[in-house]
């Protein structure tokens, strides 16, 4: 018989200020209890932040694993009664595979953290979109998808925004002209989309490409890459690392976030789209470089989707010209922040639990996992 609640685990390193925490926490405070018992097994450090605080209330039970061998805290997850064990890290860093391995849970699921199939037969699903995993992908995945209606990509929306932005001037931006960015890490960012960055900023005067600092070796390659074709360095802005409130504030002074390819942003394009920055992307042919794409056609914002390099280039350098159209986008952004599913974890994990309860429902049928659809109107 089944038990009045189905037990969920949540296997990660990262239950402290990181970025999986910081889409993730609204959904596990939002968990319905009355059907589900919440988890958490971490494996990562503890960092004494208000984050780690706030994950702690936010589990009915949290297990400090990580002094724990693979195989005690797979007998301990075994132990605790776990039904369904979501990974969220996958072959990330601290990752802990070789838990999964032993399968201490009935449904295993892997979700956010690694943006891929894992290769691997005890994974059971990966919760996805239609965007990021469309049908025809579905042979190159060893687990069965979890479509969700409003996109795979959990976003919280209790994120504080700071009231009192930076100007131009105290970001080291200058007063005019056109600010693309991309604070996505510099590890993707490659030669053949930088070249079309630099191009932008040759046809459009007094624009300028404000990214994230990153390594000082980095920072210098960048600068020694737009000087070989004749872009000033003062025109690479780099923006020190700030403290989270504070960065999403500063989204508002850039004007469009230009993604990178073929792994593209991923929490970071949900900061860009949280602060008020419309992202461009250029929708890749796997899973990393479709995320912003989904965020995108979520939200309602399909035009800033683009399939191609070239095409990415042509609306870029559309968008820097006409102010009037970036308004518009910028506007439109806001409501479709302020109404859509896609920045609600309430609804989030209605979905979300929804996908857990039909895998589970499966399961206790001795039907084996297979692809699980769940549209808007299965809301509970």
């Amino acid at each position: 018989m089944q038990r009045q609640r189905v037990h969920i685990g949540y296997l990660s390193a990262d239950f402290h200020q990181h970025a999986t925490s910081v889409l993730a926490a609204e959904l596990f405070e939002s968990h319905d209890r009355n059907r589900f018992h919440i988890s958490a097994y971490s494996v990562g450090p503890e960092d004494h932040s208000p984050m780690r605080d706030r994950l702690y209330h936010a589990f009915d039970h949290f297990c400090d694993g990580s002094n724990l061998t693979d195989e005690a805290l797979a007998q301990k997850i075994r132990q605790d009664g776990i039904d369904i064990l979501v990974d969220l890290k996958g072959y990330t860093r601290d990752a802990r595979p070789r838990v999964l391995a032993m399968r201490p849970a009935p449904l295993q699921i892997n979700h956010l953290g690694f943006p891929g199939t894992m290769g691997a037969r005890f994974m059971d699903y990966i919760v996805a979109d239609g965007i990021v995993l469309p049908p025809e992908h579905e042979p190159f995945f060893d687990e069965h998808p979890i479509r969700l209606p409003h996109g795979y990509q959990v976003n919280d929306a209790q994120r504080a925004i700071a009231p009192d932005p930076l100007t131009r001037r105290q970001a080291g931006l200058p007063e005019r002209g056109m600010v693309f960015c991309c604070f996505n890490q510099s590890a993707k960012i490659t030669p053949e989309l930088l070249a079309l960055w630099l191009r932008l900023l040759k046809h459009i005067p007094e624009s300028i490409l404000w990214l994230l600092a990153f390594h000082p070796f980095a920072m210098k390659r960048l600068h020694a890459m737009a000087a070989s074709v004749g872009i000033e360095p003062q025109r690479l802005i780099f923006a020190p690392r700030l403290p989270l409130a504070h960065h999403l504030a500063r989204y508002r002074l850039a004007d469009l976030f230009l993604d990178t390819l073929p792994c593209g942003a991923h929490t970071t394009a949900s900061d860009a789209l949280w602060g008020g920055c419309p992202v461009l992307t250029c929708m890749g042919p796997t899973f990393p470089g479709r995320v912003a794409a989904s965020l995108l056609i979520h939200l309602g914002l399909p035009q800033l989707v683009t399939t191609t390099l070239a095409e990415y280039e042509r609306m870029a350098m559309t968008l820097a010209l006409d102010h009037q159209q970036r308004q518009h986008l910028r506007h439109h952004l806001h409501q479709r922040i302020t109404s859509s599913p896609i920045f609600n974890g309430r609804i989030f994990a209605r979905h979300l639990e929804q996908g857990f309860l039909e895998a589970w429902k499966r399961h206790l049928q001795h039907r084996p996992p297979a692809p699980i659809h769940i549209q808007a109107s299965m809301m509970m």
